[in-house]
């Protein structure tokens, strides 16, 4: 690296990079310097995990690379696998479920908007939501679930209308024995179905022999089939609108 970068000082001057310039580096990409773009993508990791901006001027407070964000990290990965496999279907990064909370108009003296839940990706076919996924960096097949993420995912479940309310995590395993597993939220009173939350997870060996295997037909329908359990469950449909 140090080599690389006294090659390149001859010629390129250097620039401390923060938010501003990653983003202007975004913009600029076009089908001459798309190939770029997955060095892109983990210079920002890298970039945002380097420390705290206390605002878009001031530096990075520089702290130790143990730092690196893998959840950040694992979300970027399952967002492009989605994108890139889930034929037919868009996916939204971090979509707003808007509407969910509001403030009485007659009790908001402050004139405050609530904050909306925003899961990590949103599957639509068309203007239909389809799935709502979160990605986790966490083996919830041998570790338990926190509290916190059962009630984010339960948030995000409930936010669906009709009774087919469902919201998934998508995590990380190297147990080759790793299943799905699904939590029932019933009413407290009546004992009713409210909501269900599905753990799903994704085989890091098996999804790197997906991505390093030679293309061809058998190559792509597999990763096809992946994206599509990892976004509904096995043998599941989507939410219906």
């Amino acid at each position: 690296m140090r080599r690389l970068s006294k090659v390149l000082g001859a010629t390129v001057s250097k620039l401390r990079l923060d938010s501003l310039h990653l983003d202007e580096a975004w913009h600029t990409l076009d089908r001459r310097t798309n190939a770029y773009e997955p060095a892109l993508r983990l210079i920002e990791l890298l970039v945002g995990a380097e420390g705290v901006s206390l605002s878009q001027q001031s530096a990075h407070l520089n702290l130790s690379g143990f730092l690196f964000d893998m959840n950040r990290f694992f979300q970027a990965l399952v967002s492009r696998f989605l994108r890139e496999h889930l034929l037919g279907y868009e996916v939204q990064d971090e979509h707003r479920l808007c509407g969910m909370f509001a403030y009485d108009p007659h009790k908001n003296p402050q004139y405050r908007r609530a904050t909306p839940p925003r899961p990590d990706f949103a599957v639509f076919r068309g203007r239909q939501l389809k799935a709502v996924l979160d990605a986790k960096y966490r083996d919830l097949w041998e570790q338990p679930l926190p509290r916190e993420m059962l009630y984010q995912l339960v948030l995000y479940a409930l936010g669906h209308i009709g009774k087919d309310r469902r919201a998934a995590i998508v995590y990380p395993t190297l147990n080759a024995n790793a299943v799905e597993q699904a939590i029932i939220v019933h009413d407290p009173v009546t004992g009713g179905t409210q909501a269900r939350l599905d753990l799903r997870p994704i085989n890091l060996l098996r999804l790197d022999e997906l991505l390093q295997a030679k293309e061809s037909r058998p190559a792509r329908d597999s990763r096809d089939r992946l994206a599509s359990v990892l976004a509904f469950g096995v043998g599941a449909s989507p939410i219906s609108p």
